[in-house]
């Protein structure tokens, strides 16, 4: 499994690169997607344990890639959704 965020808004991917045990929190985080903007997990462990379970990773991408991905799903029709509205 994978958990993507926006590079201005990763705390957890910036763990994971930085083979930190503990995320170093964002008191502004800037992205454009309003429903992962978050500096402070609040569900730190429910994102982080099914990552760690499957032996998956984090991965932090730029807001156009973000962007570009939804018209694609939109495109062929898949169905896109957050980990923090499926936990």
């Amino acid at each position: 499994m994978a958990g993507v965020q926006a590079e201005g808004a990763a705390p957890l991917a910036e763990a994971f690169e930085r083979g930190l045990s503990a995320p170093n929190f964002i008191d502004h985080p800037e992205t454009i997607v309003t429903a992962i903007r978050i500096g402070k997990p609040v569900n730190l462990f429910k994102a982080v344990k099914p990552i760690s379970e499957s032996k998956g990773f984090f991965i932090k991408v730029s807001d156009r890639k973000i962007l570009d991905a939804i018209k694609y799903a939109a495109r062929k029709k898949y169905v896109v959704g957050l980990l923090e509205l499926q936990a």
